[in-house]
């Protein structure tokens, strides 16, 4: 009974997301094109992103993304929602991860020192700031890109998020987070850094479980690419930009961004910098996806993970996992239902 009571009570949590999503939403749509999508499974916003009318059915709804995906992975989600958890299980052996160096809670300072946990101070993160000159502060939970921070101290000066601050409010940054980790910043390559270099670009590679196959595959994968509204970030609700990746080439297609209050503009070249971005070849991607792919077989109690990935000079850096990755970033170059493997997947674990 209490099992029941709080499966249900998850579950409206999950749809009350969906409609504040309906409610903050900017699409300026009518009463009844808002009605139309909803009926549909869809918050309103989703009629500009999808092109609805060419293959309605082909796209997963937004009620089974919100709703449904969370449970894919059961009671081993937690690996994928706790970034200190994900980086211990994938890391070293299995892929390469970001050092975790600090744990900060509440004015509190602890350093992770080989297999062991030492309370410390905040002093000595801005050391190794010096010392590493980048740092990445970010909640050991939650996701969307919020509440990162990109600390730095060069020469006697702080930053955050690329902003010229007092040493003192860098201390009081790090005082005021809650449950958050301090880890190694991923230097991305050139070519990711050259289209727009003031924000981590990610790729974002969504694995699911072939059950007929006994292996994962590769349903679909995007390049996000930051704008100046999302530093230090990428995140595309936010105003970053998604590109098609072809997946058996590893090149980039246009990019798009989030097209919430308008029409859907196509950029071949990205819209502040000017660097082209069609056309580019994400460099060892065909490596890129034998690794992603070896890790996910290691974790077959995992089979719905999306993967945050930075190209690196020396190969590449996952930065964590997602429990149920946001489908529209993907979704708004190709519907993920069109392919049968996909289908399949979200019928075996009834999101569909």
């Amino acid at each position: 009974m209490i099992a029941r009571a709080r499966r249900f009570f998850s579950l409206a949590l999950r749809f009350k997301g969906m409609v504040d999503r309906e409610r903050k939403s900017k699409s300026g749509l009518g009463l009844l094109k808002r009605w139309s999508a909803w009926r549909r499974g869809f918050v309103s916003e989703s009629l500009m992103i999808y092109e609805m009318n060419k293959r309605p059915g082909a796209y997963l709804s937004d009620y089974a993304r919100h709703v449904r995906t969370p449970d894919i992975n059961e009671r081993f989600k937690s690996v994928l929602d706790n970034k200190f958890i994900f980086s211990r299980m994938f890391g070293a052996d299995v892929l390469r991860t970001p050092q975790v160096y600090f744990w900060l809670d509440r004015g509190k300072t602890f350093a992770f020192r080989d297999s062991r946990v030492v309370k410390t101070e905040a002093a000595d993160v801005i050391m190794l700031c010096r010392e590493r000159s980048r740092l990445i502060v970010k909640s050991v939970d939650g996701g969307g890109g919020a509440n990162v921070f990109a600390i730095e101290v060069k020469d006697g000066q702080a930053l955050i998020n690329h902003r010229k601050v007092e040493i003192a409010d860098l201390e009081r940054l790090l005082a005021s987070r809650t449950n958050a980790i301090a880890i190694e910043f991923a230097e991305q390559h050139r070519y990711a850094r050259d289209i727009f270099p003031l924000a981590t670009n990610t790729v974002r590679v969504l694995t699911m479980w072939d059950y007929d196959a006994g292996c994962p595959f590769i349903a679909a994968a995007v390049h996000r690419f930051g704008r100046t509204p999302t530093i230090p970030v990428d995140n595309w609700s936010r105003g970053g930009l998604s590109v098609a990746i072809d997946l058996e080439r590893g090149c980039l297609g246009r990019g798009i961004m989030h097209p919430s209050t308008g029409d859907r503009e196509w950029h071949s070249a990205h819209p502040e910098t000017g660097q082209q971005i069609e056309g580019v070849a994400i460099p060892g991607w065909g490596s890129i996806c034998t690794k992603i792919l070896h890790a996910a077989g290691t974790a077959p109690f995992l089979p719905y993970i999306g993967w945050d990935v930075v190209v690196t000079e020396d190969g590449f850096v996952v930065l964590e996992g997602n429990n149920f990755s946001d489908v529209n970033l993907l979704q708004v170059h190709q519907p993920l239902l069109g392919d049968p493997r996909v289908r399949k997947f979200y019928e075996y674990h009834g999101v569909i």
